[in-house]
């Protein structure tokens, strides 16, 4: 018989709470992280503030989902992903197939959550929509209703997994509906008893299976999404707010808040609308050199735009393929040498120059290096000072 998600996992826990305390008891006095003034100002980026094991997002390597590159993975169902970020391991045919069972049978979407959701204002973003939906189904919390019975600390876990697959099991369809109301789509589509999970979203947004291709898109879609490190702001917002024993519903709603900005998942509808954009300007879906053309024009007409300067301009250079693809193009317009400025730490793990050097070799550029030490929080003040002279 295959074994369930609940089982799985219920097998990992005795090793993962002494794996815990074996961490805690020979590494808890370590320090991980110093915080500078800068980082307390700027919200706590670059501060290392939180154990995740799922997933890390590597400069030169992309999406790695517990220990598996994306691109090995890239062709397995959410679900599979899902088991995968829980438990470490890809599931069997028949682990998903149960799994894939469960969901359905969880899959029913209360009907009050589609009154709330017309009652909303016309006007509304489809993320407060969401996350509207995701926090008016706390009702159905097992946590919350667990815990007011009382419960041992030990089982905890059991709930809250089952409330994390009710959401699971729900959530594309809400978000498919948000769709089909927000837009005037049309009647709510009821989700199928076969489809998978990413298929079933599409089907449930009204798009045509187009002999599959359009299943197959989203399958993909929300595969490269499902985790991107437990630190961003919508991971980390369900960390803070989970950690005072709010129930996922509460958790997961206020990390779909958090996502909404536009520093972090509304940059995704932004680069939406650039498509929608371009595919106007094309009249259709444009070739790939057309695209090629079109970027590198974009792209040369901004940082020209930006060199306009009675005195002489120079750039950031951190590494990245941001900062490189401009000081690149500064190369290209000017056909002169580019002072760069870089900033390393002798962390190596940490430290960008490498690729900042790769660049300034590559286009010649004017290459000026500053590697700090750890006592950079003590120039702070005089740095805060500097700004106001």
């Amino acid at each position: 018989m295959a074994q369930t998600l609940k089982a799985k996992l219920g097998g990992l826990i005795p090793k993962l709470r002494e794996e815990r305390t074996a961490i805690l008891k020979g590494h808890g006095a370590q320090t991980i992280s110093e915080v500078s003034i800068a980082q307390a100002f700027g919200g706590m980026r670059g501060v290392k503030g939180m154990i995740c094991d799922t997933s890390v997002v590597e400069p030169d390597k992309g999406l790695i989902i517990r220990g598996m590159p994306i691109l090995d993975i890239q062709d397995k169902l959410p679900e599979e992903i899902f088991w995968l970020l829980i438990s470490g391991e890809l599931p069997s045919a028949d682990e998903l197939a149960t799994f894939q069972q469960e969901l359905k049978a969880m899959g029913e979407v209360p009907k009050y959550i589609w009154k709330v959701l017309k009652a909303m204002p016309k006007t509304s973003h489809p993320m407060a929509m969401l996350d509207t939906a995701i926090l008016a189904m706390e009702n159905e919390s097992m946590f919350r209703k667990r815990y007011n019975e009382g419960m041992a600390k030990t089982e905890y876990w059991e709930p809250a997994l089952e409330d994390a697959m009710k959401i699971i099991a729900t959530i594309h369809t809400i978000a498919a509906g948000v769709y089909r109301i927000k837009y005037k789509k049309g009647d709510l589509i009821e989700p199928s008893k076969k489809l998978d999970w990413g298929a079933d979203y599409a089907k449930m947004m009204g798009l045509p299976p187009r002999k599959g291709q359009n299943y197959e898109m989203m399958r993909l879609y929300l595969t490269l999404h499902t985790d991107h490190e437990g630190g961003n702001v919508s991971a980390n917002t369900c960390h803070t707010v989970g950690s005072a024993l709010s129930d996922p519903y509460y958790a997961v709603s206020a990390g779909l808040n958090g996502l909404a900005g536009p520093l972090h998942g509304l940059a995704n509808q932004e680069c939406l609308n650039w498509i929608l954009q371009t595919m106007d300007k094309f009249g259709g879906v444009p070739t790939e050199k057309e695209i090629e053309e079109a970027l590198h024009s974009l792209l040369r007409d901004t940082v020209e735009k930006h060199l306009l300067s009675d005195v002489r301009v120079g750039a950031f250079l951190s590494g990245g393929i941001d900062s490189g693809t401009v000081t690149a193009m500064m190369a290209e317009i000017t056909g002169e040498r580019i002072p760069t400025f870089s900033v390393g730490v002798h962390e190596q793990s940490f430290n960008e120059l490498p690729f900042a050097r790769m660049v300034s070799g590559k286009y010649n550029l004017e290459a000026h290096e500053r590697v700090v030490e750890a006592n950079l929080i003590q120039m702070v003040p005089s740095m805060i000072c500097l700004l106001y002279t």
